[in-house]
């Protein structure tokens, strides 16, 4: 079984007082079971995504022309901006994800390698570096659940401003 989530991601720079309202995460409509179950393989519970809080980078702004990064930790949360931009202060926050399934099942969960932001006014941002709390191997808990967090660098340059939101796909499936 495959489930495919698409994530939304916002940030706010420059020019905004408050960030913005959180996105409600829809349920993931892609998830399937695989076509067919052999004899000798038992139907597995299908893997199902929720995201509890979407990748926040929070407000920043410009204090030299030169672009910079916004970093969240996926651990703690914290936010680490460096480069041309000040923090304006308001929560960064991790993303969360939970995952329901098979109890003591083995997963695989990928998440991009980098992925575009663009803000209303045609201006852009990458994340990259993506990082998880998720184990080597993860596997589902005894409760058919598994709750992990997220976070990744976003990189600006010079210029770019604007509410950058964006979406990506979390993909997942048994081992």
């Amino acid at each position: 079984m495959r489930c495919i989530f698409l994530l939304g991601v916002s940030v706010v720079l420059a020019g905004l007082l408050s960030p913005p309202a959180p996105a409600a995460a829809p349920d993931c409509q892609l998830c399937a079971p695989k076509a067919a179950n052999t004899a000798s393989q038992a139907p597995r519970k299908p893997l199902h995504i929720e995201i509890d809080s979407t990748l926040d980078f929070s407000l920043a702004a410009y204090r030299e022309p030169a672009g910079g990064t916004i970093e969240v930790d996926s651990q703690t949360g914290s936010r680490r901006v460096t480069g041309g931009l000040v923090g304006l202060g308001g929560p960064a926050v991790r993303g969360v994800v939970r995952m329901t399934g098979e109890p003591f099942a083995r997963i695989k969960v990928d998440f991009p390698a980098t992925m575009q932001l663009r803000s209303p006014g045609g201006a852009t941002a990458t994340i990259s570096d993506i990082r998880t709390t998720l184990s080597a191997n993860p596997v589902i808990g005894a409760n058919g659940e598994l709750v992990f967090s997220f976070g990744g660098r976003m990189t600006v340059n010079g210029g770019a401003a604007g509410d950058f939101q964006g979406r990506f796909a979390i993909s997942a499936d048994y081992q």
